[in-house]
């Protein structure tokens, strides 16, 4: 657990008043992979005087009364009261560098990782030791799929603080979304050492152990998730539901979903969570709902969108399905799950220039996505256009056997 103590002084007194700041985050998936945060007791006093004789009277300024971490606040909010600061206030470097990271943050929760690369690279700029702010951004990349980036900003972060558990339970993540078992699982197992009742921790280790096809482990991590009753407001809600989701267990994932969507009405992503729980129970409509609630709060949110879309897919409904996926790629274009889910529905309904054209677009977002040359080569032998269907076919073939070498190489280190 990361204990940072911090003071902040009224902007014309001369008294300081001190807090203490928790710190807990995760990331999810496939995801959405997710870092998250948990702030407690804070306050900072205002004040402008006036000179002259003339009485001291409070204005009205904007303060840092929402321009804060906590799990549990609404992230508009909180991007809204953060933005206010940077020209209501005059802001020294460690204050700018602390909204600038608490803006990041809720950008991050939103869903915007671009956004949230953008705050924590000022906010590292300001300061160079500012450790959550690598946390954060290394999440941000993670949420991106840049693995290598978000691997490099959680070790800088562990550098910097070798007892770091968030740093510690992301980079598992990150190490696990880039197929290094071995690392995830060692990343994990230190998390647990650090904070044996870490319900994030514990979810991350269930990852590490099912890479490593240790399933027993995995099963009995995720039971001990399960029992446990979450004390980090959403975020605790939020890892709950995902070991239920894992245990296939959709009625109590999702309502540990409406559990932060209690929490948090305001926000999105508990309702697009909530919403592809329902999507994998089968309640299609149920899904539907929830994702179009999640897009009238944020329509930036490309989750949704690809909730929606699958559950129009599900349903036949390829129009409203193709309209879905189009808009998470327009939300998020460098996102490859758009993409990979539109062109199945183009293969599907016979349209095949469009899927080669999206299938062609995941290898330029990363050529080395086998599904992708399968797919494109799927779509090629449909045309008829064989040379083409060949050639894709053996790349896929070549960079499967590739990525068998390299986790065997793994194992053995």
């Amino acid at each position: 657990m990361l204990d940072v103590l911090v003071s902040e002084v009224g902007r014309c007194t001369n008294h300081e008043y001190s807090f203490k700041l928790n710190d807990h985050s995760f990331l999810g998936l496939i995801s959405m992979g997710f870092g998250m945060m948990l702030a407690r007791s804070w306050f900072a006093g205002l004040c402008v005087g006036l000179t002259f004789a003339v009485p001291v009277v409070a204005q009205d300024v904007p303060d840092w009364k929402f321009c804060k971490s906590d799990n549990d606040l609404p992230e508009t909010r909180v991007v809204a009261d953060c933005t206010q600061l940077f020209d209501a206030l005059d802001l020294g470097a460690g204050d700018r560098a602390k909204a600038y990271y608490r803006r990041g943050t809720a950008y991050w929760r939103r869903g915007d990782a671009d956004r949230a690369i953008a705050d924590e690279n000022k906010a590292i700029e300001l300061d160079a030791k500012f450790v959550d702010a690598y946390v954060r951004r290394g999440a941000a990349y993670l949420r991106n799929g840049d693995f290598k980036a978000a691997i490099a900003d959680f070790t800088r972060a562990i550098e910097l603080d070798p007892n770091n558990l968030r740093a510690y339970i992301d980079r598992s993540l990150a190490r696990a979304s880039d197929k290094d078992s071995n690392g995830a699982l060692t990343d994990a197992k230190k998390a647990i050492d650090i904070d044996p009742n870490s319900i994030l921790g514990r979810v991350a280790l269930a990852d590490a152990y099912k890479l490593n096809h240790e399933y027993s482990s995995e099963f009995a991590e995720l039971n001990k998730v399960v029992l446990t009753e979450p004390k980090d407001g959403f975020d605790g809600y939020r890892a709950r539901a995902f070991a239920f989701e894992r245990k296939g267990d959709f009625v109590h994932a999702i309502a540990d979903f409406s559990h932060w969507i209690e929490i948090n009405p305001e926000s999105g992503l508990p309702y697009a969570n909530r919403g592809n729980s329902h999507l994998k129970h089968g309640e299609y409509d149920a899904a539907i709902a929830d994702a179009t609630r999640a897009i009238e709060i944020d329509p930036s949110l490309a989750f949704s969108y690809r909730v929606r879309g699958v559950a129009h897919l599900r349903r036949k409904e390829y129009d409203q399905a193709t309209a879905d996926f189009t808009s998470a790629v327009e939300t998020n274009p460098l996102a490859p799950d758009g993409y990979r889910l539109r062109a199945w529905v183009y293969a599907r309904i016979g349209k095949f220039d469009e899927a080669i054209e999206d299938y062609s677009r995941l290898i330029e977002i990363n050529d080395n996505d086998v599904g992708a040359y399968g797919g494109r080569s799927r779509a090629y032998a449909r045309k008829h256009e064989n040379d083409a269907a060949i050639a894709d076919k053996n790349k896929a073939i070549e960079l499967t056997r590739q990525g068998v070498e390299a986790r065997e190489l793994r194992q053995q280190q």
